[in-house]
């Protein structure tokens, strides 16, 4: 705990981050999964050549690699030092382009001073900050005046929602007294995301469909089993009653 929190990470994030990265080589395959939406995501920021942009809970680095494939400076950060090796394992030098920074961070505690960045970008990522209000002032603060900010989200109704919430029975329950996070999904709706990121930006919304293809259903849960530290540590921490999720094919 207090080399994480050396590192700059909230210390009630610390677990976290050691739960997303503890399947990040495997990860890479869960971001090829949703390609499309990260991709959509960059092209809605349009980076300039001239540009710093920030790319927050890079995960794996894809949307990063995106970003500065159009020629900007690119800073890619994530609290899972695993996915930052991962990250800058497959984002080796290109020629013409500026090499991308990878940076430890806590999307709740970004490191850098006020108005750094021309613009920020987060892609099915900072969604899953514990602390919404927490994420969304750093997430204003770092855009210098008259930035730009793109976030990919699933919305409350999405798969990916409802994967969760099945997930979510096997859970253990929270400590007596405590009080568990929002739920991630909420930064897909559109009312919520107003409250807020209104106050500081001039907000517009797309939705489209991010398509999911697997050889079976059996293919999908292996996919998560095997590369989304979430369902990973779940799995190991509950085998007997998971297995109920996994039911043979008819």
């Amino acid at each position: 705990m207090a080399s994480a929190v050396r590192e700059g990470i909230m210390p009630h994030n610390a677990r976290s981050a050691t739960v997303w990265g503890s399947r990040a080589r495997g990860y890479r395959l869960v971001t090829w999964s949703i390609a499309d939406g990260i991709e959509s995501c960059v092209t809605l920021l349009d980076p300039k050549p001239h540009e710093r942009i920030l790319d927050v809970a890079t995960g794996t680095g894809n949307a990063a690699r995106h970003a500065a494939a159009r020629g900007p400076q690119v800073v890619a950060t994530d609290f899972s030092q695993e996915f930052l090796d991962i990250a800058k394992e497959d984002s080796p030098p290109v020629a013409g382009l500026k090499p991308i920074e990878f940076q430890i961070a806590d999307a709740e505690n970004l490191p850098f001073p006020a108005a750094s960045f021309d613009a920020v970008l987060s892609t099915f990522g900072v969604m899953f900050a514990s602390n919404h209000l927490a994420a969304a002032s750093e997430l204003s603060r770092v855009v210098k005046p008259g930035g730009r900010l793109a976030l990919t989200c699933w919305t409350p109704d999405s798969t990916i929602a409802g994967m969760f919430a099945v997930q979510r029975q096997y859970m253990p329950a929270a400590a007596p007294g405590s009080t568990p996070p929002a739920s991630p999904f909420r930064w897909g709706d559109r009312a919520y995301v107003q409250e807020l990121l209104g106050e500081h930006f001039d907000l517009r919304f797309q939705e489209g469909n991010s398509n999911f293809t697997a050889t079976s259903g059996l293919g999908a849960w292996e996919l998560f089993y095997n590369c989304y530290g979430p369902t990973k540590t779940l799995v190991g921490a509950e085998v007997d009653r998971v297995v109920l999720m996994h039911t043979p094919e008819t």
